[in-house]
């Protein structure tokens, strides 16, 4: 039945204590009532994911978890974790679109708006962001809010300069939808 998650989360621990698995914790972490709690479990897979040796589908359970972890603790703000996350993911996952969208707000966060401009504007592979689709709007706020930042723009007036004078950089506005990045530069 929909919402009974007791009987999965028996379930899915009997399976971990079994044998240690990253699908049986990452379970076990979406069904968690608190965001704690779910913390503690998404831990545990990204543990048993690297001492898991023997799992055919280990790269992609990593590239995949990291991706997860990453957009769970954005979403609920916890900037701390992420960054001591994101500080200690292996090189070879910073081509995700979930790490660089954390570096990229952890870098607002942090008052880095040099940071968050130079990772929203790279043309390079990395500045596409193609896992985003629809959400460009999303980077396209973290680019006023970064150019806002750095013209240090307080009122509206400054904040419309600031705007008008860095548009929105083509690799963040997508031409092929209303998100596009020439239709954003009016404000």
């Amino acid at each position: 039945e929909s919402g009974d998650v007791n009987e999965p989360k028996r379930l899915f621990l009997r399976s971990f204590h079994t044998r240690p698995s990253v699908v049986a914790a990452r379970c076990l972490a979406i069904l968690q009532t608190s965001t704690h709690d779910a913390w503690e479990w998404y831990q545990r897979a990204w543990t048993v994911a690297f001492d898991d040796r023997e799992e055919p589908a280990r790269d992609r359970l990593i590239r995949n978890l990291a991706t997860e972890i990453a957009y769970f603790l954005q979403g609920i703000h916890d900037y701390p974790n992420l960054n001591t996350f994101i500080k200690a993911l292996p090189p070879h996952l910073n081509d995700l679109d979930a790490i660089l969208t954390s570096k990229i707000m952890l870098s607002l966060v942090h008052d880095d708006p040099t940071t968050a401009i130079a990772m929203l504007n790279d043309t390079s592979p990395l500045g596409c962001f193609p896992t985003i689709a629809s959400e460009r709007w999303t980077l396209m706020q973290w680019w006023f809010t970064a150019v806002e930042k750095q013209a240090n723009a307080t009122s509206p007036v400054e904040r419309h300069r600031a705007r008008k004078s860095h548009p929105v950089p083509r690799n963040i506005g997508c031409p092929y939808n209303n998100y596009s990045a020439a239709g954003c530069t009016y404000w």
